[in-house]
């Protein structure tokens, strides 16, 4: 997908659960328009793959492993980010978990672990983010939700 005035030049990118769908194709827009962008996905493979496609579009994009209901891993990625990028100016939290169930069958581990990965993980990154933001003048965060 191509939009000519959207262009990014200079910036970096990080999006979380980019491995397919929506993340994905938020990576790659982001991509043509000149960003770099830190792909991160649970499953690092499927994470490599896709910067790989970008990188062999003329791209520029790094792969990042990680399960967002460990706590630790928005500081790892964002450090990450910039010591492979350079800088960080975008984040766009899109890793989400939806347990198709009832509330009435869910066990509390499962609630729990569906508000690390959907509130907590998406705050600490914000946190993690946002002093390199303010350090440079420049910074946007996206929190992608679901009708779930």
């Amino acid at each position: 997908m191509q939009f000519p005035d959207f262009r990014m030049e200079g910036r970096v990118a990080l999006v979380t659960g980019t491995g397919r769908g929506i993340g994905l194709g938020i990576a790659q827009a982001l991509a043509a328009a000149g960003c770099a962008v830190a792909i991160q996905d649970i499953e690092l493979d499927v994470a490599q793959e896709a910067a790989q496609g970008i990188n062999e579009s003329g791209g520029r994009a790094i792969a990042l492993g990680g399960d967002v209901t460990d706590l630790s891993l928005p500081g790892r990625s964002v450090a990450q980010t910039v010591a492979q990028l350079g800088s960080l100016h975008v984040l766009i939290n899109n890793a989400s978990i939806q347990k198709e169930m009832s509330w009435l069958d869910i066990s509390i581990d499962e609630i729990e672990r569906e508000l690390r990965a959907d509130f907590t993980s998406p705050l600490l990154f914000c946190r993690e983010a946002l002093p390199h933001m303010k350090e440079q003048g420049f910074g946007r965060i996206l929190n992608i939700g679901s009708i779930q």
